[in-house]
This record gives structure tokens, C-alpha cells and sequence, in this order.
């Protein structure tokens, strides 16, 4: 989420610096008669920036469901990752995937009571866009029983 305002909010700016920035071909400074202090700005374009394009997949309620960032992970890692999101569903009694990435990624400041699975610090918030992928990775893998 925080890379989602992260990138809104660099584009807005980006936005706003080309908007800023369309009027400055007709401000060309005239030649100077003072010797050594003859500049003149030579007219430019700014072409349009178009907004960038979010790697992440976000739901109204602000849960994170894809991450489209390669997957870097071993296969060793990622069938335990499976394994625990699988003991996680158990545990829960819930296959349902967005209610496990709704409390993987909740803080305790978000959950009800601080009720989290994080004990330490916010790997969800603090992890790599590959790592956050790999991570719902494994949690589909073991919703559709695949670990």
C-alpha cells in the first residue's frame, strides 16, 4: 500500500513538473550587449509523461492480491513458504486466499486486538515487490492444494 501512495504520488508530481514546464519555450532570454554575458535559452518540448504503471494489483479495501515482479525464490523456499500458508489455511479453517493476505500483510495498528502473524517488525511492508510475489505465490499454491 505504501508503494502504491508512493507511486501516485510521484506521478502526480511528475504530472504537476510537466504541466509547470509547457510555457518555458516562450520565455527565451534576448541577447545581451554586456561582453561575456550573452546566453539565450534554446526553445524545447516537453513531451508527455505517461503515468507508470503499477506493479501492484490492489483491491478497493487496499489488500494487495499480485505483485508483478519476478519471483527470485529457490524451489526449496518457496514449497515451504507453501507448506506454511498451507498450515496457516488449517489453522484459520479458511482456504479463502484474500482473507490469508489480508492477515499477512495486517499490522497491528490495522488488525482487531494487534492480532497479527508478524511478530517481528513488518515483513510484508518491509519485503522486496519479488518477495511480496512469492508470497501470494504460495498462498494460492496451497489454497488450490498444490504443496
Amino acid at each position: 500500500m505504501k508503494r502504491t501512495i508512493a507511486a501516485i504520488a510521484l506521478a502526480s508530481t511528475a504530472l504537476l513538473l510537466a504541466g509547470c514546464s509547457a510555457g518555458e519555450a516562450d520565455d527565451v532570454a534576448a541577447p545581451s550587449s554586456t561582453p561575456g554575458a550573452a546566453t539565450t535559452t534554446a526553445p524545447h518540448t516537453t513531451e508527455p509523461t505517461a503515468e507508470p504503471a503499477s506493479i501492484y494489483e490492489v483491491t478497493e479495501a487496499g489488500l494487495t492480491t499480485a505483485v508483478n515482479a519476478p519471483i527470485t525464490e529457490s524451489a526449496d523456499k518457496m514449497a515451504q513458504a507453501c507448506t506454511e500458508a498451507k498450515a496457516m489455511m488449517s489453522a484459520m479453517g479458511t482456504s479463502d486466499v484474500e482473507v490469508v493476505l489480508a492477515m499477512i500483510q495486517a499490522t497491528a495498528a490495522d488488525s482487531t486486538d494487534g492480532v497479527t502473524v508478524n511478530t517481528e517488525g513488518d515483513p510484508w511492508g518491509d519485503g522486496t515487490p519479488g518477495e511480496q510475489a512469492a508470497i501470494i505465490a504460495s498462498v494460492h499454491a496451497a489454497a488450490n492444494g498444490e504443496c
